[in-house]
């Protein structure tokens, strides 16, 4: 949860130095746990949230003065950062409406939804954060409110649910009621995993079987260790005899289980670790996982290593590179050293790779074509073969490594005009022909409304005035944006494209308007402009020397007084596809010294911002 953290604070602080006069605000897990330490260490953070964020953030855009927003850390210039007290939970969390996505491409994501159904956790383990994070009070949506998110996907094509939950059963009524709610609703086809691990005591075989009927297949179980002493000293609140009958019960169900076990916990010795390896080779478990234990502040495992001075590296440093998978312990006991600890490590993970492999790869290869049927409409042999393929563990590298040469050394191959000509050919005036081919024309409609509607509210912002500007609009494509230039009162505009494929239709449908095929990243401009848009257009241009050519035209051809405003992302992120790129601000803010930026909004999947002299 704090991976990278000071790699995510130099973003901050770069966001900062461009953006001066904006507000960041910081939340989630880490500044949680990190509390009033995050800000201090981050001067861009100008406030922290801690646990949950809907109600207070929703406080802070309204401008409602710090001291009075429970649970914040902010800055003050005499005092340093002041801390505003415990933050208000949502009891009913009924009243928080659940995600649904609606600015995102979600059909370009796997197609698992991830549903959280409770909050907070009322067990003492030593290890987990959970009191700095969520709260130990456990909170619960309704089964009603749950199963109405599981219908509102089931409705858009979905039938892959995960249960992101730290307890989901911690009340096993109220899994029951979920459960009845979807036979009730008829969801049938369902596949439903509790990949974040359910408690083994609240499970017993009649909820296990009703779990079932309901469409859950796969459970994880936290074990953490096989030796009850172990588990005692962690403060598991569970014997290992309860824990291992949820876990026959569950593999005699005909459930993909996966175990979780801890590596080096207080008091453990290498023939305990040997238990627990002993004990996840007894069962038909699709997986097992042991983990180096992390320490994270604000927990009474930290505490106990801080005052006998176990810790290896310093802290909590360490939790800037260190994640559960890595072999690399972050502290020795007298029990258990560090070789000890990194030997049962390799040891635990080769001997369960080949415990589970024939398991997994059937369980993989079954569930591969089922997702292949259900959105696809592949069956036959060509599911048998693709489900195969991505089932083995060979796949995904064979995939990274096509990714990379298909995005990276094949990129010379684009050619934007053929690449554009094909596109408009093929889906003419429809937004499919700008937007994203990869879902329906309704749902790109909603999305560049959605961008309409920023695009005008950023430039009222901005003051622009279209009745008086004479407007260079790069990257027409199919006129949406000419469109609305015409409605706002403008009389004088220029729309150029790499490819003049639509030019005719355009021609037609705005008679006293100009069209020009033009390369903005090769061919220089003409005339003078109040106003120059590049919307969805600079990731295109994938050659930096033609970017700067670009950027070099636009300034050029910019009047004293006028504005040119451009979508983007913000950072520097990996290639999208061979035909798109990015890059972060800092790319215009080199072809544009001296300019003033505004704050950037958010645009669709990007932001917006203007650049004027």
């Amino acid at each position: 949860m704090s991976f990278r953290y000071r790699h995510n604070y130099s973003i901050l602080n770069s966001l900062k130095r461009d953006f001066p006069g904006t507000k960041i605000v910081a939340g989630g897990p880490h500044i949680s746990t990190f509390g009033k330490s995050a800000l201090l260490d981050c001067s861009a953070i100008d406030i922290g949230v801690m646990m949950e964020g809907e109600k207070t953030f929703v406080e802070i855009c309204k401008g409602q003065d710090p001291n009075q927003i429970a649970g914040i850390f902010y800055r003050e210039d005499t005092a340093g950062v002041i801390q505003t007290g415990a933050p208000e939970l949502i009891e009913d969390l009924d009243r928080v409406p659940f995600p649904k996505y609606e600015k995102f491409r979600i059909n370009s994501y796997p197609r698992t939804i991830s549903i959280v159904t409770s909050r907070g956790c009322p067990y003492q383990c030593i290890y987990c954060p959970i009191a700095s994070v969520m709260g130990r009070g456990f909170r619960a949506r309704s089964a009603a409110n749950v199963v109405d998110e599981i219908e509102y996907w089931v409705n858009r094509g979905f039938k892959d649910f995960s249960i992101a939950d730290d307890v989901f059963n911690f009340l096993p009524q109220r899994v029951y009621d979920i459960c009845d709610d979807i036979e009730k609703r008829k969801l049938s086809g369902l596949r439903i995993t509790c990949g974040n691990g359910i408690r083994a005591d609240q499970a017993d075989r009649a909820l296990l079987q009703r779990m079932k009927e309901a469409g859950f297949y796969y459970l994880a179980f936290g074990v953490e260790s096989a030796n009850n002493n172990v588990l005692k000293t962690l403060k598991k609140g569970e014997r290992i005899e309860k824990i291992e009958e949820a876990i026959k019960e569950a593999c005699r169900l005909g459930f993909a289980v996966e175990l979780f076990f801890l590596i080096g916990s207080p008091g453990e010795t290498r023939q305990d670790v040997q238990q627990s390896i002993d004990f996840a080779l007894k069962y038909p478990i699709n997986n097992a996982k042991f983990y180096n234990l992390i320490p994270f502040p604000n927990t009474e495992l930290y505490s106990w290593l801080e005052e006998k001075d176990y810790f290896l590296f310093p802290r909590p440093d360490y939790l800037d590179n260190i994640m559960h998978h890595v072999n690399k312990p972050l502290f020795a006991t007298p029990e258990l050293t560090v070789a000890e600890r990194k030997k049962a490590f390799r040891y635990a993970r080769r001997l369960i790779q080949r415990h589970t492999k024939r398991r997994r790869l059937e369980f993989e290869n079954r569930l591969a074509k089922e997702k292949l049927r259900d959105y696809y409409g592949i069956r036959g042999f060509s599911a048998n073969l693709i489900a195969w393929f991505y089932s083995h563990e060979y796949a995904a590298a064979l995939i990274k490594l096509r990714n990379i040469f298909y995005g990276h050394r094949l990129s010379f191959l684009y050619n934007a005009e053929r690449y554009w000509r094909k596109r408009f050919i093929k889906h003419g005036f429809n937004l499919l022909s700008v937007g994203d081919d990869s879902v329906s024309e309704s749902e790109n409609e909603r999305t560049y409304l959605n961008g309409k509607e920023a695009f005008l509210s950023f430039c009222q912002e901005e003051k622009i005035n279209f009745e008086n500007s004479y407007m260079l609009d790069i990257g027409c494509g199919v006129g949406f944006y000419t469109r609305i230039f015409l409605e706002k009162g403008g009389k004088k505009y220029l729309g150029v494209d790499i490819t003049d494929t639509l030019f005719d239709g355009l021609k037609r449908e705005f008679p006293g308007f100009q069209f020009r095929k033009l390369d903005i990243s090769a061919q220089p401009l003409e005339d003078k402009f109040d106003l120059i848009i590049m919307l969805d257009v600079t990731q295109h241009i994938i050659n930096n020397k033609k970017f700067s050519f670009a950027m070099q035209n636009v300034k050029s051809h910019l009047k004293d007084q006028g504005v040119f405003i451009v979508s983007s992302w913000l950072d520097d992120r990996a290639r999208h596809s061979f035909c798109e790129t990015s890059r972060s601000i800092g790319a215009y803010k080199k072809e544009f010294p001296g300019y003033r930026f505004s704050s950037p909004v958010p645009f669709r999947n990007k932001f917006i911002f203007s650049i004027r002299k």
